[in-house]
């Protein structure tokens, strides 16, 4: 699929995937999203992307949904001009695709890095949170700004995900009031692994993608599978979305040798079964 609103390159096993809207801060238009969801569902075809790292284009990182192209979008699915109608059928298909995202967000197989310049707020706020490690620059400011124009703080499944980010009494805080979070705050609180200057963040982004791939191909990728089902599994269940039974088979060398499985079945729930499999 060719892109319009993204980029994506990858060079010495580390996908740089860049939101290309720079003009509008990257804001989060209808194509965008779709792009956005194709790429995250077809990650398994890109094989020589051992790490992936989320950036923006220009002085933001996501500026949230882009609302211009709302009353558009509405109407053009509205039945004989009903604007209600077309407002709930609209509103229910953009839901629906920047679920799908973040979704696929957590079931990639490659670790995902968000750098993080500017602003990320709203569905640009989620995005990062859906990240596997966030690291910020200076200038990095977050806020669920949703609830400050009539609309959900919690949407695209950050009352989920926040909380188990930063706590459930702040996460609390940021979403009822639409607050703005610093970069220096977001370090203090444990939502981002560090800051660094803005002329610093590829570099540090590239060095913490480059020690992940230090550990093996199979070891990274198999490491990928546990992480996001304790922390996302149970909202895929609670939104509906059927649980993904996962089964990771490896040998561990050692004496006397064990086979480890691991089954991530309802709910998210594991067992580990280990049986000797020297005689």
């Amino acid at each position: 699929m060719d892109y319009k609103t993204l980029q994506f390159e990858c060079r010495d096993h580390i996908g740089w995937l860049t939101f290309n809207r720079p003009d509008q801060l990257n804001a989060l238009s209808m194509e965008m999203a779709r792009e956005l969801r194709h790429f995250f569902g077809s990650l398994e075809e890109h094989l020589d992307a051992r790490v992936v790292i989320l950036q923006g284009a220009g002085r933001a990182f996501c500026a949230g949904f882009d609302v211009s192209g709302l009353s558009g979008g509405m109407a053009a699915v509205a039945p004989e001009k009903n604007m209600p109608t077309g407002a709930v059928t609209y509103g229910h298909m953009v839901q629906r695709v920047m679920n799908d995202i973040v979704i696929k967000m957590r079931q990639a197989p490659q670790p995902l890095i968000g750098a993080v310049r500017g602003a990320a707020v709203g569905g640009g706020f989620t995005l990062a949170m859906a990240c596997d490690v966030r690291l910020a620059s200076e200038t990095a400011r977050f806020n669920a700004a949703n609830i400050r124009i009539g609309y959900t703080g919690g949407d695209m499944g950050s009352s989920y995900l926040l909380p188990r980010l930063i706590g459930l009494s702040r996460a609390a805080e940021y979403m009822y009031t639409g607050r703005v979070m610093d970069a220096a705050t977001a370090e203090r609180i444990g939502f981002i692994s560090r800051t660094v200057p803005d002329d610093q963040l590829e570099q540090a982004a590239t060095e913490l993608a480059q020690e992940m791939l230090n550990a093996t191909p199979l070891a990274l990728r198999l490491t990928t599978v546990p992480v996001p089902c304790w922390g996302w599994a149970g909202a895929r269940n609670a939104n509906g979305v059927p649980s993904k039974a996962v089964s990771c088979s490896c040998l561990v060398p050692s004496k006397p040798r064990r086979h480890i499985v691991r089954d991530y079945g309802r709910h998210g729930l594991h067992t580990c079964h280990v049986r000797n499999t020297e005689r």
